[in-house]
């Protein structure tokens, strides 16, 4: 559980993950968001489901890096 907390940036010390445990963490995720799209899109065309995904994953992998940076104390422009 350490591992995930650090993985979506919510270590006070700002201390990342390493390269397997990020890719581990990014396929879990990535399944969770598939999975929760074809629930909520039971009978959307598959090009729409994929356009959906994308969309979210973007969306929660970008807050995934805000939360990262702010843990470390970096300032960013909005974009």
């Amino acid at each position: 559980m350490d591992s995930l907390k650090r993985f979506l940036g919510y270590d006070p010390d700002g201390r990342g993950v390493s390269l397997g445990t990020s890719l581990l963490w990014s396929l879990v995720l990535s399944l969770v968001v598939s999975t929760i799209v074809r629930a909520l899109f039971p009978g959307a065309g598959p090009v729409l489901r994929i356009v959906v995904f994308f969309a979210i994953a973007y969306l929660v992998f970008r807050w995934i890096d805000r939360n990262r940076s702010a843990s470390r104390g970096e300032r960013r422009p909005p974009q």
